[in-house]
């Protein structure tokens, strides 16, 4: 087959080892990499501010608490008085002024902070059921 000269200069291109970068450009790429990573989210958020509680089944307490953001995936706690560890697992309440009952949903502490006299943390929602899910996605709909 013949190639005029610039299409075979392409396919050598291709063909051969992508170029040597310098060791700081990699570092660079990963770290704008971790950065784009750690703000990904599968759902957005929304601010809110709800009443909830939210308790511990094995370590059987229960304290109120503010939801500060709401997800379809997840929340943003305000509490005063627990300090959670991150992989608990507990549940959470959370009342809202569109509803009757609260909806109880299981969750999993993914971080906790202290905030001055108050802790935030973040829960990750796990295995509510399919009727919690709409509540839930009708509460984000109108808050």
């Amino acid at each position: 087959m013949l190639l005029n000269p610039r299409a075979k200069k392409l396919i050598d291109r291709q063909d051969a080892d992508p170029p040597v970068l310098p060791s700081s450009i990699h570092r660079e790429a990963d770290v704008t990499a971790q950065r784009e990573n750690r703000h990904f989210r599968a759902f957005a958020r929304k601010r809110v501010s709800l009443a909830g509680t939210i308790s511990h089944p094995h370590a059987g307490w229960r304290v109120e608490v503010k939801i500060t953001d709401l997800s379809l995936a997840g929340a943003r706690l305000s509490l005063t008085s627990k300090s959670l560890t991150e992989g608990d697992r507990v549940k959470l309440a959370l009342m809202a002024p569109t509803l009757w009952d609260p909806i109880e949903l299981s969750a999993v502490v993914a971080w906790q902070r202290q905030d001055g006299d108050r802790v935030s943390a973040g829960v990750r929602f796990d295995g509510h059921r399919e009727e919690d899910l709409l509540q839930l996605f009708d509460v984000l709909a109108v808050s």
